[in-house]
């Protein structure tokens, strides 16, 4: 987690390994963090944390974690990875996921206030958006978005790129991009580097043999639910 990944790897680098599991979570958002340089990540990580991630909106297992990685890659859930293949065995079961990188290169909306507003709504995963919203950023003055009447977990990554920008409008901030969803990459998100993902030109780092050392300032959130995201 300590690897200064833009330093080691400027052109881009895939991250694949065996994740330990007590920190998969921050790994993810290491990878989140530097997506610019990452256009592929494959793990095998608990089997609880995998469907997580990679279920869809709708599901009681959808949180910040599926949300903000959607938002930037394509997720596949592989195959699972049964106990008895490990000696000893452990009590969990494991699995198998790839991400890769989507055509998103920024959001069209404030992506910090993107972050604040999805783990403001699952924050109270019981209660409707009107009242997780409210307890975040205040009443709005009163103003109504028509998804307070649904929970977090109904609403896709463009439902909640919609609703940040809602959110701005009402308590300030800089105007959300007004030319769609894609902004245009002055690097690595060039034709070239997307030439070189495609063709399979980038290195790869086994982040199993990797110095990932937890680190309070490097991850975003400790867990999929319900930690401080900074």
């Amino acid at each position: 987690l300590r690897m200064e990944l833009r330093a080691l790897f400027p052109d881009g680098v895939r991250v694949i390994g065996n994740f330990p599991y007590n920190i998969s979570s921050q790994i993810f958002f290491k990878v989140l963090e530097h997506r610019d340089l990452v256009p592929e990540c494959v793990g095998m990580i608990q089997r609880e944390v995998a469907e997580r991630i990679a279920c869809p909106p709708g599901s009681k297992e959808y949180g910040i974690l599926s949300v903000l990685l959607h938002a930037s890659y394509d997720i596949e859930y592989l195959f699972t990875v049964g106990e008895k293949v490990f000696n000893p065995p452990p009590k969990v079961k494991s699995a198998v996921i790839r991400l890769r990188r989507n055509g998103v290169v920024r959001l069209a909306c404030d992506e910090r206030l993107f972050v604040r507003v999805v783990k403001a709504s699952f924050g109270q995963r019981r209660k409707m958006l009107r009242n997780s919203l409210r307890a975040a950023f205040g009443d709005f003055g009163g103003a109504e978005h028509p998804f307070f009447s649904q929970r977090a977990e109904q609403l896709s990554v463009a439902d909640f790129v919609a609703l940040t920008q809602w959110v701005e409008q009402r308590i300030g901030g800089c105007p959300p991009p007004s030319a769609g969803r894609i902004k245009t990459p002055s690097n690595h998100g060039s034709k070239a580097f997307f030439h070189k993902v495609s063709k399979g030109l980038l290195p790869c780092v086994d982040v199993l043999h990797a110095p990932f050392v937890a680190s309070r300032e490097r991850c975003l959130i400790a867990s999929c639910e319900g930690q401080p995201v900074e």
